[in-house]
């Protein structure tokens, strides 16, 4: 499916295109991203039904490249320009996070050049060994949470600061190998178009939570078709993110099982008469489900709403469940007033959200997408986050304000601000490396 938007873009040359990778679709939007704009405009955007990705992996990268370029040319013509960048949501890979720190004394009494690139030496090291004990995982995304100078946490700016000691607090975000390897080989054909990969779960976080949230604290976990994913963001930083997987196609499978129907047909039956709570089913409401191998007449068995509902509700329990066991895995459960937001597919389950706060004990909601304007209203819900987070990403990068940088760009590092995650936030949360000298 396109969308013929009526504008054109005032400076073509400020134009991206978002590619959107999920495990049920893959979707393409094409933006203006001009600095005269308060907001990007969206000129272009497709979708297609996705081939050659399952749950996690690539599993052809040739069919997924095909669908890729598909859905890309479909956007750029709608737009009437091919943006010379191209960045891409991926959901796929297993994302972990991986905090660390490095930390040097100050001779000198203050932060200098000389100081960042010793810390630096100390943070480019202690990646090294993390990830050489990690051999089948890939370095997706390397990224700056804090500043500490002496007892300072928090710090924005430490150049010229005076203090004992300075270090820097990370996140590596990794993903598995031979997925990431496999996902390079589809995109081959952008290597000249300054591809940028942005992993969803974070992606996903960008879009769903405010400013307030981003701030205070907030989880946002992704119901999506094939995998879940969670992403943790504190004081303007993003602290973890993880993925399981297990998604909204297990749970059709197991309604097409259960009541010996179809695939098609029990997703149709999910979406149309699915509801998160299995109270709300009249006795004498019933769906009508063609059986498998049976044809004509006889092939339509009336389900209860109500038997189908007590199965919906079985399985997507057990989703929240894996949730939340991995919410508390990671030191978040004692956190009770950080709150989750609901995206992707399976958050367009009526009264979820309902479900989910009994399920986790603490406050949830439904993402309420803030689109640009211009978006067609299919794209406006909660299945579409992850494409407008790689959408606010990519305008972070175009603008020089984005964070996540490769650790041996030490000329650039003290001219980058960062908001941060202080280390009592990350010592709470996870155990991270460390390494000073």
């Amino acid at each position: 499916m396109s969308v013929i938007l009526p504008l054109q873009f005032s400076d073509p040359q400020s134009a991206v295109a978002v590619l959107d990778i999920g495990t049920s679709k893959v979707a393409c939007l094409v933006a203006e991203l001009s600095p005269s704009l308060s907001a990007p405009r969206v000129l272009g955007f497709a979708r297609h039904q996705i081939f050659g990705v399952r749950r996690e992996a690539v599993t052809d990268a040739q069919a997924l490249s095909g669908c890729l370029r598909s859905v890309l040319a479909e956007a750029e013509q709608l737009a009437d320009v091919k943006p010379e960048k191209v960045f891409v949501s991926f959901a796929g890979g297993m994302p972990e996070s991986h905090l660390l720190e490095g930390e040097v004394s100050l001779p000198s009494g203050r932060v200098d050049d000389e100081s960042f690139a010793r810390v630096l030496r100390v943070v480019e090291r202690l990646e090294s060994e993390t990830l050489n004990g990690l051999p089948e995982r890939a370095l997706l995304h390397s990224v700056p949470i804090s500043y500490s100078v002496g007892e300072t946490h928090g710090v924005s700016n430490p150049y010229g600061l005076h203090a004992d000691r300075f270090s820097l607090w990370m996140n590596l975000v990794t993903v598995e190998r031979n997925t990431e390897q496999n996902l390079r080989l589809a995109l081959s054909f952008l290597e000249d178009r300054g591809l940028r990969i942005l992993a969803a779960p974070w992606a996903s976080a960008l879009a769903a939570l405010d400013e307030d949230e981003r701030e205070l604290g907030a989880i946002v976990v992704d119901l999506g078709a094939e995998i879940t994913s969670l992403a943790y963001m504190e004081e303007g930083q993003l602290l973890h993110m993880l993925t399981l997987p297990l998604g909204g196609n297990e749970v059709t499978r197991v309604l097409a099982r259960r009541f010996s129907t179809g695939l098609e047909h029990a997703e149709r039956a999910k979406v149309l008469q699915g509801h998160a709570l299995p109270r709300v089913a009249m006795p004498h409401e019933i769906v009508d489900l063609p059986q498998v191998g049976v044809r004509g007449t006889a092939s339509l068995r009336s389900v209860s709403r109500g038997d189908l509902l007590a199965a919906l509700h079985e399985e997507t329990v057990m989703i929240l469940r894996k949730v939340g066991e991995q919410i508390a895995a990671n030191g978040l459960m004692s956190q009770k007033d950080r709150g989750v937001v609901l995206v992707g597919g399976g958050a367009l389950l009526p009264e979820i959200a309902t479900l989910a706060e009994e399920i986790l004990g603490r406050k949830v909601r439904q993402h309420s997408a803030a689109c640009p304007d211009n978006v067609p209203a299919w794209a406006r819900g909660a299945d579409y986050a992850s494409i407008f987070g790689a959408l606010l990403w990519a305008r972070t990068q175009e603008t020089a304000l984005q964070v996540e940088r490769s650790v041996s760009e030490v000329s650039l590092v003290r001219h980058r601000r960062v908001r941060a995650g202080v280390p009592s936030v990350v010592n709470r949360l996870f155990g991270a490396l460390r390494v000073e000298f």
